[in-house]
Order: structure tokens, then C-alpha cells, then sequence
């Protein structure tokens, strides 16, 4: 008798395997794309920072301004923002008190609709003005 009880306790769990995947499958799913956005995210950031410390440096310059730390940002940009992984990019650069603070940002495009992965992110830079000093004002 104990052959039969053991057969029919191996029946029972017929489709087992199926079922387990198809619990597991989109948590797999939604985990890969949750670590795919963390890595846009975290590109994203990167662009930012860079593009707030070129634009700073542009502008801090003896004979930069302004005008070319937002044109050296955009052009650091373009790529992202021409495919898509950041939207209402804001260039920021201000002249004030002999330095030069540059703020860059935008929203990052969102793959997984889960809290924490949309919003706006910022990349922010300073550095003095180069001013020029005559030799014997030092």
C-alpha cells in the first residue's frame, strides 16, 4: 500500500512548476526593469553634474559668460535629450558676487511607474570668477 500513497502524493503536484513561474516571472520582470532605470537614473545624474561643471567652467573664464555656459550645457545634452531619457532639461547660470553657480535640470524618463524612479533631478556647480590682477595689486 505504501507504493500507491506515494504515486498519488507525485500526482498532486502536477502544474506546480507552472504555477511557481507564473508568480515569480513578473517580480523577476519588474526587479530587472527597476534595476535598468536605477542605471538611466544614475546616467542621467552623471549628465547633469557634467553639464553644470562644463557650463561653470565656460562661464567662469576671464572673458566667458553666461550665455556660453548654457550653450557649452546644451551642447553636452543633445544626445540625451534627442533620445528621450531626459525632458524639460533647465540650464541655469548666474553671475553673483565674483562667483559663477551654474544648476542644470531635468526629468528623467521613466521605464518602471514605481515611486522613486520619476522626477526632476539636478546637477549643481560654483566656482569664483577669473578676474584679471594687475602685478602689483596682488
Amino acid at each position: 500500500m505504501q507504493p500507491a500513497l506515494i504515486r498519488r502524493s507525485a500526482g498532486d503536484e502536477a502544474g506546480a512548476a507552472t504555477a511557481s513561474f507564473v508568480v515569480v516571472f513578473p517580480v523577476v520582470v519588474v526587479m530587472f526593469m527597476a534595476l535598468v532605470q536605477w542605471g538611466l537614473r544614475f546616467h542621467a545624474q552623471s549628465l547633469l553634474d557634467a553639464a553644470a561643471q562644463d557650463a561653470t567652467r565656460a562661464a567662469q573664464a576671464l572673458d566667458g559668460t553666461s550665455d556660453e555656459g548654457r550653450e557649452v550645457a546644451a551642447n553636452l545634452l543633445g544626445d540625451a535629450l534627442a533620445s528621450g531619457l531626459l525632458t524639460d532639461v533647465d540650464v541655469d547660470v548666474a553671475e553673483e558676487a565674483g562667483s559663477v553657480r551654474t544648476v542644470v535640470r531635468a526629468q528623467v524618463r521613466s521605464l518602471v511607474p514605481l515611486p522613486g524612479f520619476a522626477g526632476t533631478l539636478e546637477g549643481i556647480s560654483e566656482a569664483p570668477k577669473e578676474s584679471f590682477v594687475a602685478g602689483g595689486a596682488r
